[in-house]
């Protein structure tokens, strides 16, 4: 059996402080086999991360998410697209897989 988190947050959102690696490491050490990784993608992480344009936020969600993934199969640990969406200030938040 393979032991998979399906919602966790890197130091690219708000409620995380765990950079990539330590992330990466912290669940191979836990002898997970893989993990989701479901940023928070909203206005205020738009902004927080310096960015004014939707499509160059875009860019730097998924250069982060491919760089896990490439620490993820550099230490045996599967690394999976997700995200968790905030369309507005004022909606609930929605988490999405594998886009």
């Amino acid at each position: 059996m393979i032991k998979i988190d399906t919602h966790c947050h890197s130091a690219g959102s708000w409620c995380a402080t765990c950079g990539l690696e330590g992330l990466i490491k912290e669940y191979k050490k836990a002898n997970y086999g893989g993990v989701v990784i479901t940023n928070h993608y909203s206005e205020y992480e738009l902004k927080k991360h310096g960015f004014t344009k939707q499509r160059d936020y875009a860019k730097y969600y998924f250069e982060l998410i491919d760089k896990a993934m490439d620490l993820g199969a550099k230490n045996g640990l599967k690394v999976f697209y997700g995200i968790e969406v905030k369309l507005n200030e004022l909606s609930t938040e929605y988490v999405l897989y594998g886009f």
